[in-house]
C-alpha cells in the first residue's frame, strides 16, 4: 500500500504525571509503572478507534484476553524496554504485518550509541541459524550456531518470533526480519549481555564453543559492497523465448527518485515482449514490499485478456468505501498488449502488501506457477491504506495504525491465515547465500525451458 500518515499525539490530563520520571546514567528514563498503564490504555483506545481488523484472525474473546494479559504484565519492575516489548508482543499477536511501533528518541539513541549486542550477523533457515558475516571475524561464514548462553538457537528463534509482526500465521517474513535484526530482538527479550557463550558446528561437522564479547551496533554491521544502484524495473531475456521482468518495488517515491515510471515501463516492456514473440515470462517479485496498490492491478491487466475484479471490499472502522473512491473496486479491463503465454512468479517472504495482493489475484485466476517461498502478505488481503500515528504520552512510543481493511476478490483457498504458497518451494541454503547463487531464478528458468 502507499502509506499516508496522520499523526495524533495524545496529551491527556494525566500526562503531567510524567514529571515523576528521572534520568539515569544510560540515557533512558525511569518511568513510574502507573504511567505505563495509562499509556497502554491510550494504545488500546487508539486501536479500537482506528484499526478495522482487530478480529480478522481471532475472535473478540481471544483479543480481549490478550489485552488483559498484556496489561497485567505491567508492574513495579516494568522498565521502558519491557513496556516496549509488551507493545511489540501485542502487535505481533494481532497478526498484521502492517502494524508498527517505534521507541522514543531517547530509547533509539541509547540503543544506537551505547547498547552492546550479539556481534555476529546470522541467517535463519528453518530451525537453524548460520553466521553470514562477522566484522571482527569471530567465526567464519557458514558456521552453524547451535546455542547462545546455553539456550538452543531454535528456542531463541521461537521466542523472538512472538515479537515480530506478520500477516496471519505466515512465518517467512519473520525469518527475514529476524535475520536482519537479530541483535535488536535478542537484547529486547533476553537483555543486554557483556559476553556470549556460543556453541557452534563448523563446516566439517566439528562441534566446539567460544566466548565472544558484545559489541556496539557500529561494530556488528558488516561492510556492504558498494555496488552501483540498479534499476528497480528491469526487462531481460535470460534464455530463448523467455523474458524476465524484475519489479523490486511498487513505491512511487522510490521509482520517481530513480527516474523510473511504472506505467511507462510496463507499456514499453510488454510491447517488446510482444515484438520478440516471447511465449514464457518470469516475473520476479522477491523483496518487493509493496507500494501503490493500483500498480498491482495495472500489472495484472497485462496478463489477462478478460475483465477481472481486484478488490472485493475496502472498509474502515466507520464505513465501506465505494467504487468511486478507489479504482481497484471497479471492474478492471485487460490491456491491449496483454501477454497470453505461460507465466512463472518468483516470490519470497518479503513479497508483501500490494505485491501479495497482485499475487493473490494471479493465483486465484490460475495465471501461472509460483516459485520460491510463501509471500509475507496474506492471500485474502491486508490492512493498510492511510495510517494514523499515535504517540503515547509518557513512554513516547509511536504506534502506526493502518486504517483500511482490504479484502481481495479471490477464490477460496485451504488456509484463511496464510500467504500465497508456491507451487514449487525453493529455498537457498547457507552456501547458496554466501556464494550469491540465485537458485530460485535458476529453477524458474529451468522449468520455463521445459514447459
Amino acid at each position: 500500500m502507499t502509506r499516508q500518515h496522520i499523526t495524533i499525539v495524545f496529551f491527556l490530563i494525566f500526562c503531567n504525571a510524567v514529571s515523576f520520571s528521572q534520568s539515569i546514567n544510560d540515557g533512558l528514563k525511569i518511568i513510574d509503572p502507573s504511567l505505563f498503564k495509562k499509556d497502554f490504555l491510550v494504545f488500546k483506545t487508539a486501536l479500537k478507534q482506528s484499526y478495522p481488523s482487530l478480529y480478522r484472525y481471532n475472535d473478540k474473546k481471544t483479543i480481549d484476553k490478550l489485552f488483559d494479559s498484556c496489561y497485567s504484565e505491567i508492574n513495579q519492575t516494568t522498565t521502558e524496554v519491557k513496556f516496549y516489548s509488551i507493545i511489540k508482543f501485542l502487535l505481533s499477536s494481532l497478526e498484521d504485518g502492517h502494524l508498527y511501533c517505534s521507541p522514543s528518541d531517547e530509547f533509539r539513541k541509547y540503543y544506537d550509541e551505547y547498547e552492546t549486542y550479539f556481534p555476529l550477523q546470522l541467517k535463519f533457515i528453518r530451525n537453524n541459524a548460520f553466521v553470514v558475516c562477522s566484522k571482527k571475524t569471530y567465526l567464519v561464514p557458514g558456521t552453524q550456531i547451535l546455542s547462545i548462553n546455553g539456550i538452543p538457537i531454535n528456542t531463541i528463534r521461537k521466542n523472538l518470533f512472538q515479537y515480530i509482526v506478520s500477516d496471519g500465521a505466515i512465518q517467512t517474513k519473520k525469518y527475514y526480519i529476524l535475520s536482519n535484526t537479530f541483535w535488536f530482538y535478542y537484547n529486547m527479550v533476553y537483555g543486554q549481555k557483556s559476553f556470549f557463550n556460543i556453541k557452534y558446528k563448523e563446516k566439517n561437522r566439528k562441534i566446539d564453543s567460544t566466548i565472544v564479547n558484545s559489541e556496539l551496533k557500529e561494530n556488528i554491521e558488516c561492510d556492504k559492497n558498494n555496488l552501483p544502484q540498479e534499476k528497480n524495473l528491469q526487462l531481460s531475456f535470460p534464455s530463448h523465448k523467455i523474458a524476465l521482468l524484475t519489479i523490486k518495488t511498487f513505491i512511487y517515491q522510490e521509482l520517481s527518485e530513480n527516474k523510473e515510471d511504472f506505467p511507462t515501463f510496463l507499456q514499453s516492456a510488454f510491447k517488446e515482449i510482444k515484438e520478440k514473440r516471447i511465449d514464457k515470462l518470469i516475473i520476479d517479485l522477491r523483496g518487493n514490499g509493496g507500494g501503490r496498490d493500483i500498480y498491482g492491478s495495472l500489472l495484472y491487466s497485462y496478463l489477462t485478456d478478460k475483465n477481472f475484479r481486484y478488490y472485493a471490499s475496502l472498509e474502515t472502522t466507520k464505513r465501506k468505501l465505494t467504487a468511486e473512491e478507489h479504482p481497484n473496486l471497479q471492474t478492471q479491463i485487460p490491456n491491449e498488449n496483454n501477454f497470453t503465454g505461460k507465466v512463472f512468479f518468483l516470490i519470497n517472504g518479503l513479497s508483501f502488501s500490494a505485491t501479495a495482493e497482485f499475487c493473490s489475484i494471479a493465483r486465484s485466476n490460475k495465471r501461472g506457477k509460483f516459485i520460491g517461498e510463501e509471500t509475507g502478505g496474506g492471500y485474502y488481503g491486508n490492512t493498510s491504506g492511510k495510517f494514523v500515528d499515535t504517540t503515547l504520552p509518557n513512554s513516547k512510543i509511536t504506534i502506526s495504525i493502518p486504517t483500511t481493511k482490504y479484502i481481495m476478490a479471490v477464490q477460496k483457498e485451504k488456509f484463511r491465515d496464510r500467504g500465497i504458497i508456491p507451487d514449487y518451494i525453493v529455498k537457498p541454503n547457507i552456501s547458496d547465500i554466501i556464494e550469491n547463487k540465485d537458485v530460485q531464478l535458476n529453477f524458474a528458468i529451468k522449468i520455463a525451458r521445459q514447459k
